[in-house]
């Protein structure tokens, strides 16, 4: 709650600064009513993408620091045999979120150790980022991501490509048939 609020009056003081740059051009925009109507319609637009792009943020940094608590938890008791999966099971169960997803989190937390918050990707950017197991490959192609301003199915395309390149064929051992009504054991 306290990050969502430090979120929230961020964002609040970043509106204001927006709002008082933009005043003294408005003055002229509104001097007719389809210049104010016009320009009432670009605020909106302009204001509902700052919020989509806020709670995309948002999103990222819960399943980081999410992940980041579940890595912290199941490391204290890494001794024990599959704890981390009875772990997900019952936080999947008592938080109404798929284990796949808490799995997705743990995996985040882990490949990006360090958040960072100035990366214009989203939850599922990431999610397809996960796929490469390599970590400077993955880094590379996050980098490469944001700068671009790559779409989500632009990411998967890339992490398909690079992954299809890296995969070796596999060679089938040949069966030789024996004899009739007979199998191989």
């Amino acid at each position: 709650n306290r990050t969502l609020s430090i979120t929230i009056f961020s964002f609040l003081i970043f509106l204001a600064a927006s709002f008082e740059a933009q005043t003294s051009s408005a003055a002229s925009q509104v001097a007719t009513y389809g210049g104010l109507l016009h320009a009432i319609r670009e605020v909106q637009s302009a204001s509902q993408a700052r919020i989509e792009a806020a709670v995309e943020a948002e999103k990222v940094r819960e399943a980081w620091e999410t992940g980041k608590l579940i890595d912290e938890h199941i490391l204290l008791y890494k001794e024990r045999a599959d704890y981390g999966k009875r772990v997900l099971e019952r936080l999947a169960k008592d938080l109404g979120v798929s284990q796949t997803e808490l799995s997705f989190m743990l995996q985040f937390a882990r490949a990006y150790p360090i958040y960072s918050p100035a990366n214009k990707l989203s939850w599922a950017h990431y999610r397809e980022l996960l796929s490469i197991n390599d970590s400077k490959e993955r880094e590379e192609l996050t980098k490469r991501a944001a700068q671009e301003r790559w779409n989500r199915d632009q990411v998967r395309e890339e992490v398909r490509r690079r992954q299809h390149r890296t995969e070796k064929p596999v060679k089938l051992p040949e069966i030789t048939p024996g004899p009739p009504n007979t199998y191989q054991i």
